[in-house]
């Protein structure tokens, strides 16, 4: 009777569970790309009454005898099916169409001995001035509501760098950029140390006006006339000639159940996991970026209350087990009056 207690305690705290993560998915039903939670279940040790023996000659095997000890969470999961997308018509709204996730980073300015990449833009004196900037951390999202702030960075609504590919350039002795806009008066980016010249290594952050100022010179535009394809290129004005900078691209990451929420429609790779596997969008088994629309929360109403209702029962069918185990305990002692 005490092992029926205990195990009524662990479909308690079991059942609990599971109805804390059924309540977080239905007050994220409307999340944008929330991914629904779901918890697993699995028995915990058996504790053997009597041992198994083998068949002897004219004597059967004997099967073991043995008393589960209750049940335990055995894991929670996160459910990375594709979010039907909402429509906004807001170019910088994007959607990943399939598998990976946009990458995001904070980002600090430090001096050139630490950047990982360096921004330089063109004073109105003519001279050139660079911003050396680190990526401290890496996130993954499938938000994909983003903004341009105030220095031309793709951001996301949190303040996080939107990371991508940009096109590399040589700088010659007077550290003035060589190799991007024949006039040399925009801004862009080299990253720091780069040897092989593949910027699809290790993803620089966006800055997506001074990309295309400096890939249009002499065009006028807005919001409004930019336009992303499918692999996370940008188009101006209608204009079919792609930008060679920058690429918004996405991560297909192996195991994304094993990423790590932080909040804020975040991912982090778990246990310091730096494997890249960044690539164009809809190559390789990556999903395809859509622009102007955002995806939204996977959680199935009908699904979570069906769960919310056996939630329910089971909670309710483990503190009948307590009681009734409460009362057997109370005939015993009131066997000695």
């Amino acid at each position: 009777m005490i092992r029926s207690l205990s195990s009524g305690v662990s479909g308690l705290r079991s059942h609990q569970i599971r109805m804390d993560v059924i309540a977080n998915n239905i007050a994220n039903v409307n999340t944008t790309s929330f991914k629904a939670g779901r918890v697993n279940f699995h028995e915990m040790l058996s504790q053997d009454i009597r041992g198994a023996s083998a068949s002897t000659l004219g004597v059967s095997a004997i099967n073991p005898a043995q008393v589960g000890l209750g049940v335990q969470v055995s894991a929670i999961d996160a459910m990375f099916t594709q979010g039907a997308f909402l429509a906004t018509n807001r170019v910088t709204d994007l959607g990943v169409d399939g598998n990976g996730f946009f990458a995001l980073g904070k980002i600090k300015e430090v001096d050139a001995a630490e950047a990982d990449f360096t921004y330089y833009i063109q004073k109105e004196d003519g001279t050139w001035a660079a911003r050396h900037f680190k990526i401290e951390e890496k996130y993954y999202t499938r938000d994909g509501t983003f903004y341009i702030d105030k220095d031309g960075f793709l951001v996301s609504s949190t303040g996080y760098v939107v990371l991508g590919k940009v096109r590399q350039v040589t700088v010659d002795a007077d550290s003035k950029p060589t190799g991007f806009a024949e006039d040399g008066g925009d801004p862009l980016y080299r990253k720091a140390g780069d040897a092989d010249g593949d910027p699809a290594d290790d993803p620089a952050p966006i800055n997506l006006l001074e990309a295309l100022e400096a890939s249009f010179p002499d065009q006028n535009f807005s919001l409004e006339t930019i336009k992303i394809d499918r692999h996370g290129n940008v188009v101006l004005n209608g204009n079919t000639e792609i930008i060679e900078a920058p690429q918004i691209q996405v991560d297909n990451y192996p195991h994304p159940e094993g990423l790590v929420r932080m909040g804020e429609n975040v991912y982090a790779m778990p246990n310091n996991d730096v494997t890249i596997h960044w690539g164009t969008p809809d190559t390789g088994g990556r999903g395809k970026v859509v622009s102007g629309v955002l995806e939204m929360s996977n959680v199935d109403l009908s699904v979570e209350f069906a769960n919310m209702i056996t939630t329910q029962r089971g909670y309710q069918a483990s503190a009948r087990v307590i009681t009734v185990s409460d009362e057997m305990l109370g005939e015993l002692i009131n066997l000695k009056r």
